[in-house]
């Protein structure tokens, strides 16, 4: 499968008709895997207009998460140490802490009813089942920045 057809040119995320965002969109991907991690490097290095910090493990992702403030989080499930539920169990209580609620979608090969109800329960807002495609990821992006406007330029 050709993924470039998938790719949107650098100047596609636009808020109305012609116009572009008026600030980067920041998102972190916490993702345990070198080439996961890589490929998602990839794909998001051809979308102007959204910042992408990436963690390795949930130590790491709390740290950005309270450095930086993130309009989504992509959390993988199964990292070593402390899981992505725990991670956004966390997460939620800086949110609430902060008077605010950051997006978090699951990314997991795991995708049944019981999975997508854990997800709920440890605070998570959607979920992307891996393998990752880009569109995926950029349906999610829409939905859960929607100042970024159509993805699909209308």
């Amino acid at each position: 499968m050709n993924m470039n057809r998938f790719l949107l040119p650098n100047n596609y995320i636009s808020c109305k008709r012609g116009e572009t965002m008026e600030r980067i969109a920041r998102v972190l991907f916490v993702e345990d895997n070198d080439i996961s991690r890589e490929l998602i490097r990839r794909i998001f290095k051809r979308i102007a207009l959204i910042h992408i910090d990436m963690a390795r493990d949930g130590e790491e992702a709390l740290n950005l998460f309270r450095a930086h403030q993130y309009d989504l989080v992509f959390m993988d499930i199964q990292l070593p140490e402390m899981d992505g539920f725990e991670v956004t169990r966390h997460i939620r209580e800086e949110d609430n802490r902060m008077h605010r609620h950051t997006p978090v979608i699951a990314v997991t090969a795991c995708v049944g009813k019981e999975d997508q109800q854990r997800c709920r329960e440890a605070g998570m807002d959607d979920y992307v089942p891996k393998p990752v495609i880009t569109l995926d990821l950029l349906e999610k992006i829409e939905r859960y920045i929607p100042w970024t406007g159509t993805l699909k330029g209308q």
